[in-house]
């Protein structure tokens, strides 16, 4: 390390950590104006730079504080060797904490008031501010100004820093990543790779520097920061587009906000799997919410603290194609969610009630789905930017219905779709818009899937299938939920099941069987706990099984295909699932139809004709 002698000003090379020596700050001025390195060793020339001015007064001040040694990065580090350079960088956090003091001169003071002074705006100057134990500050003239304990408010006003950080009983590392990003934003350089240069000290990381890399600096920098934090902040950031979709900020602006943002203390919700973060994609493992159609929102393991509110933070992401491939998205003009904390515990929670699966469901078929999977940091192609368009998949019933019901139907809230004219009040959760009664369509609108999954049902009297309940599973594979007619009134119906599910009894529910245990409605009084196999019917192929003693099915359907399903073999009923286009968007057709006979074939051909069997 080389240190100024504060008597002769001349460099002195120095190997000892325990060395004493005061250290300038400074807003750096046309490089022709600095002293450099090689002029420090050629005196002569060293008077005609506007530069020296500030190193001679710098020296003479800590001669007068008792130092021997000063350190001015303009001269005393030679630019010439790159390894020099790359070695002073990555050391100059820890050189300005070792130094027993920081003369921070400010230029324009007092042509400007002190919080205005372009210091507070520089790059450098903010690890320069934060990294020694003692800063002091002085005017043009190289008055005393103040130190960073007696001008606390105003430089808390230049720089939105927390207090206790500037008073250094904080340490500035308890400050979550996003949090530290906004000091430095709006910050400025004079190379653009510095702007992330600079923040190495204030993150512990070490890199080579790479002059010419430009922006990517900056993504070399939060990939380092990936790796070995596990701050989520780092991913709540605001300025997604179809250039910058993936999980890392293009730029430090984009954490302009993050002061409002803590770490949670229950530890992240986002793990790196697979391999590490790479320009091309980051491997993250994380709980997904479907949200709507294929978006999910993940929270992250942060907080929002603002007028006294606790927020918990949320992304959202947009699945790309089929090789688990997702991209972040601005979803309805916000790009960051701000929402009631969530219980963990309550997000397993709603695993437990999920009814869309037959039988033997699975653990990880919960709405809270823990997925590994892959988010794209590469801007988006153009057959992904066609995956980014709002997706308006609903249900469009064509089959004949009495009564076609918004959700939750039967329940606390309920409101049919169809409702009658001058009627205004809509089922909560449920979009319905302007839609005709010709078009019976009706689809799931933001956070629905975290309620329940099921969007509307149709009820009809015409069919040996009463009711058709449909929605959407995590995987957003539409699914139906349906009810056959009984001749014998049955004490359990879809609605009771379902109200009873969300009733605090079902937690005798079990995620680690393969039949969860359940106490249906009518065996509340003996508790009597039957297997939910009992309600199920079967479906092989085509064909869907009737047994005479259970009264559902439950069809999940594949979202690439059609479907088409015969029920009671005997009448032949079929229905039929497809997407068809509408003036909203795409939406899943459902139609229900009795296969005719070839006696009624005839009858509608040849109207009049009395066919005797």
């Amino acid at each position: 390390m080389w240190l100024l002698d504060t008597k002769t000003i001349t460099l002195s090379q120095q190997s000892d950590d325990n060395v004493r020596y005061a250290i300038l700050s400074h807003r750096w001025g046309n490089d022709n104006d600095e002293v450099s390195f090689t002029d420090i060793q050629h005196p002569r020339s060293m008077p005609r730079k506007k530069g020296y001015d500030k190193i001679e007064k710098c020296c003479k001040q800590a001669l007068r504080d008792g130092y021997k040694y000063a350190w001015v990065d303009t001269c005393c580090i030679d630019k010439r060797s790159s390894a020099e350079l790359q070695e002073a960088i990555n050391s100059m956090f820890r050189w300005y904490e070792r130094a027993g003091v920081c003369y921070a001169y400010l230029e324009d003071v007092p042509l400007r008031r002190m919080e205005e002074s372009e210091w507070f705006t520089r790059g450098w100057t903010l690890q320069e501010l934060l990294a020694p134990r003692v800063v002091q500050f002085f005017d043009n003239a190289w008055k005393f100004l103040g130190d960073h304990k007696t001008l606390l408010i105003e430089i808390h006003e230049a720089t939105k820093i927390e207090p206790g950080v500037l008073q250094k009983t904080m340490s500035l590392h308890n400050c979550s990543i996003a949090e530290r990003m906004s000091w430095a934003a709006g910050r400025r350089t004079k190379r653009i790779e510095d702007r992330a240069y600079s923040l190495f000290g204030i993150f512990q990381v070490h890199l080579p520097m790479l002059y010419g890399e430009r922006e990517a600096a900056f993504q070399r920098l939060q990939q380092a920061i990936l790796r070995t934090s596990e701050d989520d902040t780092l991913f709540a950031w605001t300025g997604v587009t179809e250039t910058h979709a993936g999980l890392l900020a293009p730029n430090l602006e984009a954490f302009r906000d993050g002061a409002l943002l803590q770490t949670d203390a229950s530890g992240p919700l986002l793990r790196l799997s697979g391999s590490d973060a790479t320009e091309r994609s980051i491997g993250i493992t994380a709980k997904l919410i479907p949200w709507h159609m294929e978006t999910y929102l993940v929270f992250l393991g942060c907080i929002r603290h603002e007028d006294g509110r606790k927020e918990g933070v949320g992304i959202y992401l947009r699945m790309l194609d089929e090789d688990n491939s997702f991209a972040r998205i601005e979803f309805s003009g916000v790009d960051l969610a701000f929402l009631p904390i969530p219980n963990r515990d309550s997000l397993l929670f709603l695993g437990m009630i999920e009814l869309l699966t037959p039988c033997k469901r699975e653990s990880w078929r919960t709405w809270a789905v823990s997925r590994s999977i892959s988010v794209r940091q590469l801007p988006l192609l153009e057959n992904h930017k066609e995956c980014l368009k709002e997706k308006i998949y609903g249900f469009q019933v064509s089959t004949p219905a009495d009564r076609i019901l918004a959700y939750p139907a039967k329940l606390p809230g309920f409101v049919e779709l169809l409702r009658p004219s001058g009627s205004s009040q809509a089922s909560a959760g449920v979009s319905i818009s302007d839609v005709s009664k010709r078009e019976n369509l009706i689809w799931a609108v933001d956070g629905t899937f975290l309620d329940r999954g099921i969007v509307g049902a149709l009820h009809s009297q015409a069919h040996p299938i009463r009711d058709i309940h449909f929605g959407f599973d995590h995987l957003f594979n539409p699914i139906l939920y349906i009810r056959k007619a009984t001749i014998i009134q049955r004490t359990v119906t879809i609605d009771s099941f379902l109200k009873w599910a969300n009733s605090p009894k079902s937690l005798i529910a079990s995620l680690s069987s393969l039949f969860i245990s359940i106490l249906p409605p009518y065996a509340e009084q003996n508790d009597t706990p039957i297997q939910e196999a009992y309600f199920w019917n079967e479906r092989k192929s085509y064909r869907v099984f009737d047994h005479g003693d259970r009264d559902f099915w439950a069809i999940r359907v594949d979202r690439k295909k059609v479907v088409e399903l015969c029920f009671f073999p005997e009448v032949p009923l079929w229905l039929k699932l497809k997407r068809v286009p509408t003036q909203y968007g795409m939406v899943w057709d459902i139609t229900l139809e009795a296969e005719k006979t070839i006696t009624q074939i005839l009858e509608d051909v040849l109207p009049g004709l009395k066919v005797y069997e």
